[in-house]
C-alpha cells in the first residue's frame, strides 16, 4: 500500500479558501445594473435558489426565476406577508415556484431579509429589495458572496424560516 502524499492527509492544514465578493451600487438609473447582473447569477443557478426578500416587484427578476425553474431549478421563496405584491405572489406560483408568507410574530416586526442562495455557494446580499426603483433612483447595494460557508449559514437561516410553520405559511 502506497502512503497517500503529505497535504492530502492534512488538509485542515491548508488555508480556507478565500471568498469571492463582487459590490454594486445604485442608482444605475435606466441601465438597471443591479437587476441585470442579479439575473445574471440566477441563469447560471442549475440545483438551486432559496430567495428571502421583504419586497420583489421586479419582472425581470421573476421571469429569471420563472426560467430557472423550467430548466428543473429548485426555486423557493420566502416573502413579508404585510409587503408582498399578490399578483406576483400569483405569478411566481403560476411559473410553479415554491412560495410562503411570512409574517413574525411581534406586530410592528418585518421579514426584511434580502438574500439569495444560488446553488448552496453564492449568496446575493444587500440593501437592494428586488424593485426597479430600488435599481433606478434609490442609494442599494448588493453584495455577490461565493463562499460556501457563508452560503450554508444564509441557507441555514432560509430552511429554518422555511419550516417554521408558524411563521411561514403558503
Amino acid at each position: 500500500m502506497r502512503p497517500l502524499p503529505f497535504l492530502l492527509c492534512l488538509p485542515f492544514l491548508l488555508p480556507p479558501r478565500e471568498a469571492e465578493v463582487d459590490v454594486l451600487f445604485a442608482p444605475s438609473g435606466e441601465r438597471r445594473v443591479l437587476e441585470a447582473e442579479i439575473a445574471r447569477e440566477l441563469r447560471a443557478a442549475t440545483r438551486s435558489i432559496d430567495l428571502a426578500m421583504f419586497h420583489f416587484t421586479s419582472d425581470r427578476l421573476q421571469r429569471a426565476l420563472a426560467a430557472r425553474r423550467r430548466a428543473g431549478v429548485a426555486v423557493r421563496v420566502l416573502l413579508d406577508r404585510r409587503q408582498a405584491d399578490e399578483d406576483l405572489v400569483d405569478r411566481l406560483r403560476a411559473d410553479g415556484l415554491e412560495v410562503r408568507l411570512v409574517a413574525p410574530r411581534a406586530e410592528e416586526a418585518r421579514f426584511h431579509h434580502k438574500y439569495a442562495v444560488l446553488d448552496a455557494k453564492i449568496v446575493v446580499t444587500g440593501s437592494y429589495n428586488w424593485t426597479i426603483q430600488g435599481d433606478i433612483a434609490n442609494h442599494e447595494n448588493v453584495v455577490f458572496l461565493r463562499h460556501e460557508a457563508a452560503a450554508r449559514a444564509f441557507r441555514e437561516d432560509f430552511e429554518k424560516t422555511w419550516q417554521d410553520k408558524e411563521l411561514s405559511q403558503r
